[in-house]
């Protein structure tokens, strides 16, 4: 199984998502993401790790006391593989520094070298 770590959206930006990644696919014919996954901002990609509980546990620790840590904006969109369309993403610094974090400790506890 292939695992990542993401952030969820929800209401209605999360119908904005599947929505557009409806037309997205149907236009140019992509795999329909928006069939198989929920509306998401993908963190860290974990590939084909069979026991995630260190990294959940951590997760599940990291985010504990945290808040909102600011904003991100969707703001350009851009492909990997043949069929894979996705949103880019800009965060204010903050974000971007505190996602580097969780990933920084997702590698440690992972062992994985990239993601």
């Amino acid at each position: 199984m292939k695992y990542f770590v993401g952030f969820l959206m929800k209401n209605e930006v999360a119908e904005w998502h599947k929505k557009v990644a409806k037309q997205i696919s149907d236009k140019f014919n992509t795999w329909k993401i928006y069939e198989k996954l929920p509306p998401h901002i993908t963190i860290f990609y974990l590939g084909g790790i069979e026991d995630v509980s260190k990294i959940k546990s951590y997760i599940e620790d990291w985010v504990k006391g945290r808040g909102v840590l600011g904003n991100f904006y969707l703001t350009d969109f851009d492909n990997f593989d043949d069929k894979v369309i996705f949103a880019r993403v800009d965060a204010d610094e903050k974000v971007i520094d505190e996602v580097e974090k969780l990933r920084e400790g997702i590698r440690k506890v992972s062992g994985i070298k990239d993601g």
